[in-house]
């Protein structure tokens, strides 16, 4: 009697039922239908939860996104797209080549930009072999420079490559500026002044 009432409360033991489910799992009796309905269910549940959860990372990312373009250029060194700035056109041009013949196409690029905008503000820098364009004794441009001068043109030549040639101030051609550095004055008129660049 003990061995029989031992095996059934090992039987008993071994039995899982399912609450609210009529089959059970045991050993040796297996609810098929049961496993199933089990399967089912948590695909579901799955399917559910990863549902809710691409919802929130959609949220999530979609604010992200939109405080970005809010802060877009704050503290990063990149600005927003402006609109059109008013006034003249402003345009710098870059001149550190030796090339004469680059060097006077450059200087007609300048009086056709002054052809079509009369009131543009127009600087010339030259640095590195491109002072020569500003220098008494060594430019082939003395009359273009002047002529453009005349007509509200800016010339300025850098006052490193002058120091390294030994080129004084008195060298230069009339009415030409002197600047510490030609190529952060190329930057500045960019990046503080608003100037277009242009480089023959």
């Amino acid at each position: 009697m003990r061995r029989r009432s031992t095996r059934s409360s090992l039987a008993a033991s071994r039995r899982l039922v399912l609450p609210g489910r009529a089959g059970e799992w045991g050993s040796g009796n297996h609810d098929r239908r049961t496993g199933a309905s089990l399967s089912s269910f948590l695909k579901s549940r799955s399917v559910i939860a990863m549902s809710k959860l691409g919802g929130t990372l959609a949220a999530v990312m979609g604010l992200t996104a939109s405080l970005a373009l809010a802060r877009f250029g704050e503290g990063t060194g990149v600005e927003p797209i402006a609109e059109a700035a008013e006034g003249p056109l402003r345009v710098v041009v870059h001149v550190n080549f030796a090339d004469v013949k680059r060097q006077a196409g450059g200087l007609k690029n300048v009086a056709n930009i002054l052809k079509e905008a009369p009131d543009a503000l127009v600087e010339v820098v030259c640095h590195s072999d491109g002072i020569a364009v500003v220098t008494a004794d060594r430019s082939e441009h003395a009359g273009a420079v002047a002529d453009l001068a005349a007509r509200g043109v800016r010339f300025a030549a850098c006052r490193n490559t002058m120091r390294e040639r030994s080129i004084a101030e008195e060298d230069l051609l009339p009415g030409v500026e002197t600047v510490p550095s030609g190529a952060v004055e190329v930057a500045r008129k960019q990046q503080i002044d608003g100037y277009a660049y242009f480089k023959p």
